[in-house]
């Protein structure tokens, strides 16, 4: 997903939903909020600059920031 410009270096909601084909309701449904970070990409004062974070879903364990 991507967000406005605007968002920046600031915590966010995140919903993970997962339905089975056929099924009428998710079988999973996490919520959480996660920090985004700021990463210039090309490094210091060469844009662009993007703001990242990542998620990992394991079942019995639900979201997970992703080690960096």
């Amino acid at each position: 997903m991507q967000l406005p410009d605007s968002v920046g270096a600031k915590k966010v909601s995140v919903r993970f939903t997962g339905t089975a084909k056929g099924a009428g309701k998710p079988a999973v449904d996490e919520r959480t909020g996660i920090t985004l970070r700021r990463w210039e990409v090309n490094g210091p004062d060469c844009g662009p600059i993007v703001f990242t974070a990542g998620l990992t879903y394991t079942p019995g364990e639900g979201l997970v920031r992703k080690a960096d």
